[in-house]
This record gives C-alpha cells, structure tokens and sequence, in this order.
C-alpha cells in the first residue's frame, strides 16, 4: 500500500482564476504557491522560496477562486502526480504537480 500526500503552507502568488473544461465543464483551478523555509549553517540565517504549481477541481476550485486572493496566505493538503512527455527535440521530459 502507498500513499501520495503533501502538507504545504505559504502565500498565493497570483490572483486565481476558474476555467472550465470538458464535456461536463468541470471546474479547475492552477495557482502558485510560495513556500519559505528557514535554516542555519554556522549560525548565520539562511531562507529559500519554493514556488510550487497546484490545480484544484470542481468545487474546491470554485470556493477558493471567490474567497483566495495574492499574497494570501493558505495551507493545502495534496496528492503529487509526475508527468512525463517528450518535448519538441525528442528530448525526455518530467515535472511534478500538486493536485
């Protein structure tokens, strides 16, 4: 048995808006999501900003179009998904995203 689950919180980097797509017009949702984390090497302070890409569905997407807005801050809960494909110049390609 495995399990695909990520905790993250941070800030809303750009104002989020719905499409709708498919037969049925499900509703989705991608924004972006800054996330800091701070750290010491030989007592100095140190701080790094992930920037993740995340996509809701249906009603989540919708509620959080309506209420989340930029600089936002926002904790989510999501599953992550590799995606693979070959780009242009025959060349292996992979990201992952958050749903």
């Amino acid at each position: 048995m495995s399990m695909s689950c990520c905790i993250f919180m941070g800030n809303v980097t750009r104002d989020l808006e719905v499409k709708h797509v498919g037969q049925n017009k499900t509703a989705v949702c991608e924004f972006g999501l800054a996330v800091n984390r701070k750290y010491k090497v030989n007592n100095e302070l140190r701080e790094e900003t992930a920037f993740l890409d995340l996509t809701a569905w249906g009603k989540q997407a919708e509620i959080l179009a309506e209420y989340v807005h930029k600089g936002d801050p926002l904790l989510v809960q999501c599953s992550v998904k590799q995606e693979n494909w070959t780009d242009k110049e025959g060349g292996k390609r992979s990201r992952i995203t958050f749903n």
